[in-house]
């Protein structure tokens, strides 16, 4: 039976499998053999092709493909000139074909035969770029390729940019997500070192746990071995854990004008973990470097080369029905001076928090506790108990269509000192009366809404009775208050998108003459004025907090960032930092760290200068230059960095490149790694 269609859809049932549509010019059916010619699209449950001519099998559900042809089916897109594919098992050969695998994996090859969920490729080529922008590939006599397993090539050749750069008899590379293998190399110079060179190996243990060995060599430094494991237990459990131990040489210039020996075996140990049961988290976090100038030797970042401190905290909390309980150990090892004798330690700490409750049924007041316990601790020095309780009382109402927050906080502090033999108790006991008003007003605009939110605040703390000795940390710096703030909070809600507009200012006056900003005091009647807004319009944003003393008639602090986008491949990020203090004549801070980045087609510029200008010195450049064509990317950068306290300036230079996917495999971590590929 023979039927000829111009441009007709023509649908075959079949009694036990899916529907066939076929799109075609002509159409002829012998038996169970049906040939299809003419501009054909053929489809069969998640498989389509597309192609000149074809004949289907009924029976078999084999199409024998016979002219240039496109066939997209689950992890495949390829196109070809021949063949045949198996629409049952998803399986075939096909010959001369270029396409994609796996949505990931580009390929040329004069034969591609599936089987199972296997792929090999007969001399063909296989590259991570898109064939429009094919910067690297691998020739190879045969590829052997499964997904979430691994890909194994013999006789590979590898071209960059067409010219060859190696040859390997046999290449090994995972195709799943967590790869055992070595990570991108780092190599560069600093001012220590012309020469460094960072290997990082990556294992996978098992689904929840894996560790990454990297080997650190400095021609001048030594070398050392950073070891890092990683096991979640569950979706809320992790553990990380850290161990860097490093050989230097021998006495290395950068020890001179140090009050310490050179050391030789320097390390740093770092642990965290989190864990969840019921209600109870418990938080732990380790680290402790070798010496305290481990940091500046070691890294390059400023925010590590500038560290003060480092942390180890304990942390256990419980979160009842009505209550919270925690526990605190903290651990500070002082990086600003070379011995740790005097750091105050909080070991530990002891908080317990009553959930605010309402006291009756019908009536709007609330009250909650908090008790928090501290035992501070030096080496060197006295050393005492803070018991620190605070009762609050909330009324909450309206009045004159304000919302109205009336407390009441009675406190006792608590202190049990030792310094040698010597005992003492005292105490500090104060209460707290605060009333908070606010109120909201709406103006609906055409293109947005304009909320005026103004607020009052009433306080009056009276001290019963006070030791001012007993200064630990800001929480001891009780003083009298009869202030009165006041604070208006701007807001605009732009109706397309979600951009907004916020700006607040606040200011007040303290009757007793004294208040207090940060850590710092302040012994003035008005305070200063507050002035603080945020933006976000499409991608720009800008935010600056900003406190001028009228006493002193300057700015105190003000804290600002920009973010200016200006366009697709311009950007210009702003952000500046000034802290007067109390009143000093010259700043405690005054910087301001100017960055921009341009892109162009795949090429990145970044760069950026920290001035600090209370000195009049640069203390940091920053600049690097990227490739990124997204299968493979070169990153060069270098860091500038300028230390006052020890006058010497710091560099380092680092050039790094992302090939295949960031990660490979070596010989020695791929399982059935002689496997043959048939």
């Amino acid at each position: 039976m023979v039927g000829i269609f111009l441009a007709v859809l023509i649908l075959i049932f079949f009694a036990r499998a899916e529907d066939v549509y076929i799109e075609a010019y002509s159409l002829e059916i012998d038996k169970n053999t049906v040939y299809i010619r003419g501009d054909v699209r053929f489809s069969f449950g998640d498989t389509i092709v597309q192609t000149n001519r074809l004949i289907f099998d009924q029976n078999t559900k084999i199409l024998r493909l016979l002219d240039y042809f496109i066939l997209v089916s689950n992890n495949i897109q390829v196109k070809g000139y021949e063949g045949y594919w198996n629409l049952s098992t998803n399986e075939g050969v096909l010959s001369f074909v270029e396409g994609i695998l796996d949505n990931r994996f580009y390929i040329k090859a004069s034969k591609l035969e599936k089987k199972a969920d296997i792929f090999y490729i007969y001399s063909g080529e296989f590259s991570m770029c898109p064939f429009n922008q094919y910067d690297w590939y691998m020739k190879s006599s045969k590829i052997r390729l499964k997904k979430d397993d691994y890909m194994y090539a013999y006789n590979l050749r590898l071209s960059f940019f067409r010219v060859p750069v190696v040859y390997l008899p046999f290449f090994a590379y995972p195709t799943y997500n967590r790869k055992s293998g070595l990570l991108v190399p780092t190599i560069g110079q600093d001012t220590y070192n012309t020469f460094m060179f960072r290997i990082p190996i990556f294992y996978v243990i098992n689904k929840n746990s894996d560790v990454t060995f990297t080997y650190d060599f400095r021609n001048q430094q030594g070398q050392g071995i950073d070891v890092e494991y990683r096991n979640r237990f569950s979706k809320r459990s992790l553990f990380t854990g850290e161990v860097f131990y490093f050989r230097e040489n021998g006495e290395g210039y950068w020890w001179e004008g140090r009050d310490v020996s050179p050391l030789k075996n320097r390390w740093r140990i770092k642990a965290n973990t989190s864990f969840r049961w019921r209600g109870w988290k418990v938080f732990f976090n380790l680290d402790l470097p070798s010496d305290h100038f481990f940091f500046e030797d070691f890294y390059s970042s400023s925010s590590l080369r500038y560290l003060a401190y480092t942390k180890s905290q304990l942390l256990a909390q419980y979160d009842g029905g009505w209550f919270t309980s925690e526990v605190n150990f903290d651990y500070l090892y002082d990086l600003t001076t070379t011995t740790n004798t005097y750091t105050l330690q909080r070991l530990p700490e002891i908080r317990f928090y009553v959930k605010q409750r309402q006291i009756l049924k019908y009536f709007p007041i609330y009250f909650d506790f908090l008790s928090v316990n501290t035992h501070f601790y030096r080496e060197i020095g006295d050393k005492a108990v803070r018991s620190d309780n605070q009762l609050r009382l909330k009324l909450y109402y309206h009045l004159l269509g304000f919302n109205s927050y009336f407390d009441i906080t009675p406190r006792a502090t608590f202190y049990l000192r030792s310094e040698g033999a010597d005992v003492s108790v005292t105490s500090k006991n104060s209460i707290l009366f605060e009333e908070k008003l606010r109120r909201s007003f709406v103006r609906v605009l055409n293109r947005f809404n304009h909320i005026i939110i103004p607020e009052l605040t009433f306080s009056y703390l009276t001290k019963i009775n006070d030791n001012e000795e007993a200064i630990f940390d800001r929480e001891d710096n009780i003083f009298e208050r009869k202030d009165i703030d006041f604070a208006v909070h701007n807001i605009l809600n732009f109706k397309q998108g979600d951009d907004f507009f916020r700006w607040s200012i606040y200011t007040g006056y303290s009757f007793t003459g004294k208040y207090q900003i940060g850590e710092q005091v302040f012994n003035a009647s008005l305070k200063a004025i507050r002035n603080n807004f945020y933006f976000k319009i499409g991608k720009w944003t800008g935010e600056n907090n900003l406190f001028f003393d009228f006493s002193i008639k300057r700015v105190v602090r003000s804290i600002t960032s920009f973010y200016f986008p200006f366009t697709s491949w311009f950007e210009y990020t702003m952000t500046h930092s000034f802290d007067r203090g109390d009143g000093e004549e010259q700043p405690g801070v005054n910087q301001i760290n100017n960055k921009v980045k341009l892109r162009y087609k795949n090429f990145i510029f970044e760069g950026s200068v920290l001035n600090n200008i209370k000195d009049g010195y640069i203390q940091q450049k920053r600049l690097s230059v990227a490739i990124d064509r997204k299968c493979w990317s070169l990153k060069i950068k270098y860091i500038e960095d300028y230390n006052k306290e020890t006058n010497k300036t710091y560099a380092n230079f680092v050039l790094a490149i992302d090939f295949l996917d960031i990660e490979y495999a070596v010989p020695f971590l791929a399982p059935k790694l002689f496997q043959s590929g048939s």
